[in-house]
């Protein structure tokens, strides 16, 4: 694909060329008619001149004509004025008057009133006749010399458009250069660049070209952003995953020096350990796709009584879930998604108490309320602030540290609205979200 610079210039010569060249034609067509027309005025104007001349004259030598001199031939009809025109001047039944030019009669031989055009021993001739009373004053004049001044004018004219041309050309292959200048600029900033320098490019800009600057910077922003949360994934996930990894493989190191009873209770150990190594790496692949996934698709209705469902499927103490209120309103969100998020709430709020847990929903006007309330011993302000954390666990000690930190980043996606209150005794979590797609609802990040 050719530059941008090469296709501008490209463009630019050929509307260059292609609007000169007929603005060039066009005014060299109006002068070559302006200038016929200026010599036919001109033939015109010497026939009627020389009619006047005519007038003046005494009638007898009119009627004498031209009288033979010694050697003969007839005198020519002299006038400075009708330099480059030759002339003759008859009578309406053919008498010869006067005439500068003996040797034209074939050129004058038998004229029209008017312009007329004729050619004789191979040169062309313009001529103008004109009648007053009953003299017929003939004017001519030779077409190649009126080409000739074409061409003259031709060449005076064509010459300044033909540099004017090019200096325009240059100007323009100049001005692009020039303008394009900071195109250059920002491609050498960037060749130049460490691949993990990341920061904002920061060079003046053209108003044209400041979006695209912008823009720039907005896209090395997020992939900042995105190797950070990697980085900070995949740091986190080493954390985590040494403390199950060291505890199975001890378990399993002590299996084998124990009798098979004792082993029997170690290796019980090691595959809670596998399976909480399991829940962890669960977590982290949904943590993972929520990080990644820039878009979701539109949602279409879904009851809540379905999402609790979806919800409650992998819960094994279900004995103690309790739901209430309305179950067959309908929300405009990806169920999938809001069920895993209250999956991740009523498994915290089961392993941090040992009483029920309540599911209630609860609709007003726009927005529903999907809230878990646990009996348990709840958290003071400073842990609610922490709880939103990765890997953070209460004072028990229990769990992967995920579970809000997931519904969190959810509750992100969904547009949706997560809230951490005391429920006196327990802790209450509480998610909002719309449920009417024409009306959405703006998440209220800082509502704990």
């Amino acid at each position: 694909m050719k530059s941008i610079q090469s296709r501008l210039l490209m463009t630019l010569l050929v509307s260059f060329v292609l609007v000169w060249s007929f603005m060039s034609v066009w005014l060299l067509l109006d002068l070559q008619n302006q200038l016929k027309q200026t010599l036919d005025q001109r033939l015109a104007a010497s026939a009627r001149m020389v009619a006047g001349l005519v007038v003046q004259l005494p009638a007898q030598q009119l009627s004498e004509g031209p009288q033979p001199d010694a050697a003969g031939s007839t005198p020519q009809f002299q006038a400075a004025m009708l330099d480059g025109v030759a002339c003759q001047v008859r009578r309406s039944d053919g008498e010869l008057l006067l005439q500068t030019n003996s040797d034209m009669a074939l050129v004058f031989e038998n004229p029209t009133p008017g312009f007329s055009e004729r050619e004789v021993d191979g040169i062309n001739w313009r001529l103008f006749t004109y009648m007053q009373d009953d003299i017929m004053i003939t004017t001519a004049d030779r077409i190649q010399e009126r080409q000739a001044l074409n061409r003259g004018v031709l060449t005076a004219v064509a010459g300044p458009v033909l540099i004017a041309l090019i200096a325009m050309l240059y100007a323009t292959w100049w001005g692009i250069r020039v303008g394009l200048r900071p195109l250059h600029r920002l491609r050498h900033t960037l060749a130049q660049r460490d691949a993990r320098d990341l920061t904002p490019i920061e060079l003046p800009m053209p108003h044209e070209l400041a979006p695209l600057q912008h823009s720039l910077n907005q896209l090395l922003q997020r992939i900042n952003e995105l190797l950070a949360r990697e980085k900070r994934f995949t740091s986190d996930a080493a954390h985590e995953l040494r403390t199950p990894l060291t505890a199975i493989k001890t378990n399993v190191q002590l299996a084998q020096r124990l009798d098979p009873e004792d082993a029997k209770k170690v290796l019980r150990e090691a595959e809670a350990s596998i399976s909480r190594m399991q829940r962890i790496l669960e977590q982290l692949m949904l943590l993972a796709r929520l990080d990644v996934d820039a878009e979701l698709e539109i949602a279409t209705p879904v009851q809540a009584g379905v999402v609790i469902a979806e919800a409650l499927a992998d819960i094994s103490d279900l004995e103690r879930v309790q739901v209430e209120g309305d179950t067959q309103v309908k929300l405009a969100v990806d169920g999938s998604l809001l069920a895993m998020a209250l999956r991740n709430l009523i498994d915290n709020a089961l392993a941090y108490s040992s009483q029920e847990v309540m599911v209630c929903v609860t609709q007003r006007d726009q927005l529903v309320e999907m809230s878990v309330r646990d009996f348990g011993p709840g958290l003071n302000h400073d842990d609610k602030r922490q709880a939103l954390d990765r890997f953070w666990r209460g004072g028990n000690g229990q769990g992967s540290g995920l579970g809000l930190s997931i519904v969190q980043q959810i509750c992100h996606r969904l547009d949706a609205d997560l809230k951490l209150s005391d429920a006196h005794p327990g802790l209450r979590v509480a998610l909002t979200c719309s449920s009417s797609p024409s009306k959405p609802f703006t998440c209220s990040k800082d509502r704990i």
